[in-house]
């Protein structure tokens, strides 16, 4: 089912399509992308471009164009159309209006500085973004007299100041789903074409969750495996632990004959006494070998 995207300057109808497209793996199209290609083979900014597009003098070579060129498209096509006339060209469709804070939508525009759209400060890009969403508005009421940013017009509205890209999708999904049952089951005839596509939605959510499962499954399966590598490595390295503390003893406990003897002789009890803390650390170091040896056994 055909789907309109519409909105204000900087509220996010661009990145909203891409994230669509992922998600339904619908095809996009953008009169904004069209509208910067052109002006981009004209030689001109966004600024410069829409001066033109403003002309009534260029309607019948701009909005008129488009105008034909949307309402050509069939209702029944997987389609994110990207346009501000895409909920009048397609009264059918399933229409979403983007709404935001024009002084957030400055922001955007000004921290994107997308070929197009190259602006000195912030400032500068709010009150261009001011301009553009009162020119539309001026234009569409002159040429086709809509209130192009009336919420009347739409399925559904969002406003997008505070809402992540993600968020806005979120909605959107969960609101497509619902309005397509609802169409199907209001007009048979014009929607029977829907009882496919849910189906194929089912049939794809089914599919991603029995891969999930298995992919659980696999995980679960290589777990036990990896745990007793974890433990044979640990074990390793716990009984490499014991062992080197033993020879050090020996060593300490039977110096080397070559080993030059202090010219300072040691009390028998300072000799004892060093050679029990010994003991007792070794002592310590081995029952922590052991306690980890046997975590690695629970």
């Amino acid at each position: 089912m055909l789907i309109t995207l519409g909105g204000k300057a900087g509220s996010g109808k661009g990145t909203a399509s891409k994230l669509l497209q992922e998600k339904l793996g619908y095809e996009i199209v953008s009169i904004g992308d069209m509208k910067r290609k052109l002006a981009a083979e004209m030689g001109l900014n966004i600024q410069e471009f829409n001066k033109l597009w403003d002309d009534p003098k260029n309607a019948q070579e701009f909005d008129l164009k488009y105008e034909e060129f949307q309402k050509g498209l069939s209702l029944k096509e997987k389609i994110i159309l990207d346009s501000r006339l895409g909920f009048y060209a397609q009264p059918e469709a399933f229409k979403i209006l983007l709404d935001v804070d024009e002084e957030e939508a400055g922001k955007r525009i000004f921290a994107a500085q997308r070929g197009t759209d190259q602006f000195k400060n912030e400032e500068e890009a709010v009150q261009n973004v001011k301009e553009r969403n009162q020119a539309d508005a001026d234009r569409y009421v002159r040429l086709y007299d809509l209130q192009v940013w009336d919420y009347k017009n739409y399925s559904l509205v969002i406003d997008t100041t505070e809402r992540t890209p993600e968020e806005v999708v979120e909605i959107i999904l969960k609101e497509f789903e619902a309005r397509k049952q609802k169409k199907l089951q209001e007009n048979p005839k014009l929607y029977g074409f829907l009882k496919e596509e849910i189906k194929e939605d089912s049939d794809k959510e089914i599919s991603e969750g029995n891969q999930k499962k298995e992919e659980k499954s696999e995980w679960k399966s290589q777990t036990p495996k990896k745990k007793n590598r974890l433990k044979i490595i640990l074990l390793t390295f716990a009984l490499a632990l014991i062992l080197g503390l033993r020879i050090g003893a020996l060593l300490r406990k039977n110096p080397s004959q070559n080993e030059e003897t202090p010219s300072v002789k040691v009390s028998s009890w300072e000799n004892h006494q060093e050679i029990k803390e010994e003991t007792e650390e070794e002592d310590k170091n081995l029952e922590r070998s052991l306690s980890l040896y046997q975590e690695m056994n629970v």
